[in-house]
C-alpha cells in the first residue's frame, strides 16, 4: 500500500494553522503504543500566542501529549521544584527562546532556564527554537537591563549547546516544531516506523494531506 494518502478529518484534530501548508504531505509515522510526553518551555507573556500554536500542533499528533504550565493548576509544591519534576518525566523537551528572561526562581535563574537545565541534567532530547534579535516585543514587556542581559547570556549559551531553528510567526513555529518532532521520532523512535510497515506493508508511506476544511 505504498504511497497511500489519507485526508485529514475532524477526529484527527490537526491544527488549523497547518491547513494552508500545501506541501505538508509528508511521510507519516505510525502511532507509538506509548504516549510521548513533550514538555513545552518558554516565557509566557511575550510568547503566549506561540505557546498556544505549538501546544495545539503537538496535541494534534496522535500519540503525543504537550505538557505545559498552563495546565498545571494549583499544586502544594514550590513552582521551581514542580516544573523540574515535570520536565524529568517527559520524553522530549521543546524550548522557545525569546527576548524576555521571565520570572526568576530563588536561585537567581529564570524558570525557563531552570527547565532547560533540568532537561540537560536528565539527558532529555531538546528541540530548541529561537526568536530573532529583532523580534517584536511590546514596550510594556521590556525587562530591566539586568534581566535583559541574563536572557542574552542564556540565548548565547543555547546557541552554543544546540542546533537551533528560527521562527517568525506562531504558524511558522508550529510547523517547525512538528517537523522537528517527526524527524526526532523517525531517528530515535524507529519502532514507530516498524509499526507503520506492519500496518501498511514493508516500505510503505502513509502521506497525510491537510484538508483546508480541517478544523480543531
Amino acid at each position: 500500500m505504498a504511497g497511500k494518502e489519507v485526508k485529514c478529518h475532524q477526529s484527527w484534530k490537526f491544527p488549523r494553522i497547518l491547513s494552508k501548508s500545501v506541501h505538508v504531505a509528508k511521510e507519516w509515522l505510525a502511532v507509538p503504543e506509548a504516549i510521548i510526553n513533550v514538555f513545552l518551555s518558554s516565557t509566557a507573556k511575550d510568547l503566549a500566542r506561540y505557546r498556544e500554536a505549538v501546544a495545539k500542533a503537538i496535541n494534534g499528533l496522535d500519540g503525543y501529549k504537550c505538557i505545559r504550565m498552563e495546565e498545571f493548576g494549583a499544586r502544594p509544591k514550590e513552582p521551581d521544584a514542580f516544573c523540574r519534576e515535570k520536565v524529568a518525566k517527559c520524553d522530549l523537551f521543546v524550548g522557545i527562546v525569546g527576548l524576555c528572561y521571565g520570572s526568576v526562581a530563588p536561585d537567581g535563574r529564570s524558570y525557563t532556564e531552570q527547565e532547560y537545565d533540568a532537561a540537560v541534567a536528565k539527558g532529555i532530547p531538546r528541540l530548541m527554537f529561537i526568536a530573532p534579535d529583532d523580534f517584536a516585543l511590546p514596550g510594556n514587556l521590556r525587562e530591566p537591563d539586568e534581566k535583559w542581559q541574563a536572557q542574552q547570556r542564556f540565548r548565547q549559551r543555547v546557541k552554543k549547546e544546540q542546533i537551533l531553528a528560527p521562527f517568525t510567526s506562531p504558524e511558522d513555529l508550529a510547523r517547525a516544531v512538528l517537523q522537528a518532532i517527526i524527524n526526532w521520532t523517525r531517528e530515535y523512535r524507529p519502532e514507530a516506523i516498524s509499526q507503520s510497515s506492519a500496518i501498511y506493508g514493508p516500505g510503505s508511506r502513509l502521506n497525510v494531506k491537510i484538508d483546508p476544511n480541517c478544523i480543531l
